[in-house]
């Protein structure tokens, strides 16, 4: 849903692994737009 409403892909350019830590680990989420 994310990508359909920005035209962007989320995390991009952030390798799989940083994604899952930084979200589940520093609590990081994406900007709601």
């Amino acid at each position: 849903m994310w990508e359909l409403w920005t035209l962007n892909r989320p995390w991009e350019g952030v390798p799989p692994e940083r994604v899952v830590y930084s979200v589940a680990h520093e609590g990081s989420r994406l900007e709601i737009p």
